[in-house]
């Protein structure tokens, strides 16, 4: 990524480009965990994807705070797979390979003035223009080729009280879109498409903080959602796709704090509690109203400390707790995570243009899962394959950084 500035007598100018690609190739999944080749999966895949915004701002001392700009974007997502599935017919193999293909383009605008001595307003609206296109083919289905074009419009209001120096308080309004798009794991081409997830944010909170040494913030949010994108298996099929729940209800806290006892010495933490469930979703005939979004844990909290030992060196270590965790729209026992904690720790060097660190994740090698596939097919004998994908265990490793 890089990025280009310059300063106006009028405001500020900034350019940036970025681009990353990934590549996973390949992932391999022995589903029955039998010595016989069975049931087995291998997958890969490769994503690029280039931005490019331009961003026009206003000078720190102006009146009215402002920006707006201009964002494109382009994303490839390709994929092929090869599912080796046992039969009653004998063994084959289904080949499956996709490629999306989603142009952004959006434009913003963001503007604050202050009312008074203690009241300010902020509001902004984006407006994005995205163009999706699918190909699939399969050896078990016929070809799929679709597109779709869509205009999205997303505004928000801010509003900030300043008690003093030291708090203040906000309330904060608005609506996200979550794109629309295709998903490369569906067969049925009316399946594979999905809708856009709207998602009408409400939020307030404060901000206290007496001196440079200590900071602390605390929110609260209610979230009402339509057509919010789920991640579902189709039964009695190997097909995973994104379908699409009427209404979604999310509300919850968080906080976070940070204090510096000595100034060498940062002591940080934070915390955050969702309720997130289905006010109505219907799916394949089976009504999953009042369950527990999926992929949502309960909480999540982290608590850490970083000590600067001088000279540019540093000590950091964390730990991150996340609460249990449903993987299948009913929220059965089965395909749920307990709660779990990993301990995060490094030792490394910030100099002006780069730094180094050796560091050591998951160090006491907790073993958890970040998904549990409750698919059911006829190839299985209608059971769950029961699949997962475990966390990252015990890793130790170096990181460097370069800045120019």
């Amino acid at each position: 990524s890089g990025q280009f500035a310059k300063e106006f007598d009028w405001g500020k100018l900034s350019a940036t480009t970025s681009f990353s690609f990934w590549d996973l190739d390949p992932n391999i999944v022995d589903i029955d965990l039998s010595f016989l080749p069975l049931f087995a999966t291998e997958i890969i895949q490769s994503q690029d994807f280039f931005t490019q915004e331009v961003r026009f701002n206003s000078l720190e001392d102006s009146v009215v705070r402002w920006n707006a700009g201009v964002f494109f974007s382009d994303l490839e997502n390709s994929g092929s797979t090869e599912r080796l599935l046992a039969t009653m017919f004998g063994p084959f193999t289904e080949e499956i390979d996709f490629v999306i293909d989603q142009t952004n383009i959006a434009f913003f605008a963001n503007a604050g003035v202050d009312l008074t001595d203690k009241w300010s307003v902020d509001g902004g609206v984006r407006v994005e223009y995205i163009e999706t296109d699918l190909a699939r083919a399969s050896n078990t289905a016929l070809p799929i080729d679709d597109s779709r074009n869509d205009i999205y419009f997303s505004p928000s209001l801010r509003l900030n009280y300043e008690v003093n120096d030291s708090l203040s308080f906000f309330a904060r309004s608005g609506l996200g879109i979550k794109p629309a798009g295709f998903t490369g794991f569906g067969s049925d081409p009316t399946l594979v498409g999905f809708e856009e997830e709207r998602n009408w944010s409400n939020e307030i909170g404060l901000e206290y903080s007496p001196d440079e040494s200590l900071r602390i913030g605390l929110r609260g949010y209610w979230n009402e959602i339509s057509d919010y994108q789920v991640n579902q298996s189709v039964p009695f099929t190997t097909d995973f796709i994104i379908t699409n729940a009427e209404e979604v209800t999310s509300r919850g806290v968080e906080a976070e704090v940070s204090w510096q006892p000595i100034s060498s010495l940062t002591l940080f933490g934070s915390f955050g509690y969702t309720d997130a469930f289905f006010d109505e979703y219907v799916f394949n005939g089976i009504d999953f109203s009042g369950d527990p979004v999926p992929f949502v844990p309960e909480f999540t909290g982290t608590v850490g400390a970083r000590y600067e030992v001088g000279h540019g060196f540093y000590i950091q270590s964390s730990f991150r707790t996340t609460g249990r965790t449903s993987f299948d729209s009913a929220g059965t026992d089965e395909f749920t995570e307990d709660a779990y904690a990993v301990w995060n720790a490094e030792v490394g060097y910030e100099g002006e243009n780069f730094s180094i660190a050796v560091y050591g994740n998951n160090l006491l090698d907790q073993e958890f899962f970040t998904f549990i596939n409750s698919q059911v097919g006829p190839l299985d004998g209608f059971q769950p394959s029961g699949g997962g994908s475990p966390g990252d265990p015990q890793l130790f490793g170096v990181r460097a950084t370069v800045r120019f």
